[in-house]
């Protein structure tokens, strides 16, 4: 039965009195209680655990990864570590040695040391790529005595490198001379006749350069020291050394291939006014 079923009013003792019908509700909804206490408690937890309620709003929330999450400056220093560690085998990357054996006479289409060695140095520098590989390039272009130096010393030594390389085979085959025996030889190196002074400014470098090589003198000091020799080493009556003679000291040291460079135009120029003189004008 429901309240609908109920009559409004009860007529008692013939319809004398009268009742009226009331109906309590029952309430089932569920109680809901302040927000104020909810709301202090959880703040109250919040300030004890030092969060708040952006950090509960993360956490209930996370983020989906997007590319900008991505660490783009690693991946994009691991691509240049590749780049820089791989070397092609063929193309500008990489220009094969050249053949060296350390027999006396040199044979036919090797080097002398010197000249391999300097080379080998040029290219080991220019080469940005892994220790092994320039181990391998270096073995690739040994033979006869010069490959078994470097065969017995990976044998004694696996981690050897490629300056070990090096080294074992210039004191194989390098000039036995100090690093003061070579500088007292560059001191008195000087142009002879008949000598171009390009090619005398040539010699010059080639035994700075072993001086350095032996530890003998430093970088900063090797312009300032090449063209005071080739001041006091030239022919006094060689016309472009004379010029060098008097501006050298007003000027900065010039690289090896600056002087060389003016050197070799002065020479061209020189050469061009002797020829036309040296020419019979026709009638």
């Amino acid at each position: 039965m429901t309240s609908a079923d109920l009559p409004e009013q009860l007529l008692l003792d013939g319809g004398l009195e009268t009742w009226v019908i009331n109906v309590m509700q029952t309430c089932t909804c569920p109680v809901i209680h302040e927000p104020t206490d909810f709301q202090a408690k959880l703040m109250s937890f919040l300030a004890h655990e030092g969060k708040t309620l952006a950090d509960v709003t993360d956490l209930l929330t996370p983020a989906l990864p997007t590319p900008r999450d991505l660490n783009t400056e690693l991946v994009t220093a691991i691509s240049s570590l590749l780049d820089r560690c791989h070397m092609p085998t063929d193309g500008q990357g990489y220009r094969k040695l050249r053949l060296f054996s350390g027999v006396k006479p040199t044979p036919y289409g090797e080097e002398e040391y010197e000249a391999w060695a300097e080379q080998t140095a040029h290219m080991l520098d220019e080469w940005q790529c892994l220790d092994t590989v320039k181990k391998q390039r270096i073995a690739e272009s040994l033979k006869g005595p010069a490959a078994d130096i470097v065969r017995s010393l990976r044998v004694s030594d696996p981690n050897s490198s490629a300056s070990d390389y090096l080294k074992a085979l210039e004191t194989a085959f390098g000039t036995t001379e100090s690093a003061a025996d070579l500088m007292v030889r560059f001191h008195h190196t000087f142009q002879q006749e008949g000598e171009r002074l390009s090619a005398y400014i040539l010699r010059l470098d080639k035994l700075l350069h072993a001086v350095y090589h032996k530890g003998g003198i430093p970088v900063k000091d090797m312009n300032h020291t090449h063209i005071e020799q080739v001041a006091r080493g030239s022919l006094p009556h060689d016309l472009v050394a004379l010029r060098i003679r008097m501006t050298y000291k007003l000027k900065p040291d010039p690289s090896f291939t600056e002087l060389l460079r003016d050197v070799r135009e002065e020479e061209e120029m020189i050469l061009e006014r002797q020829t036309v003189k040296n020419v019979t004008p026709t009638s």
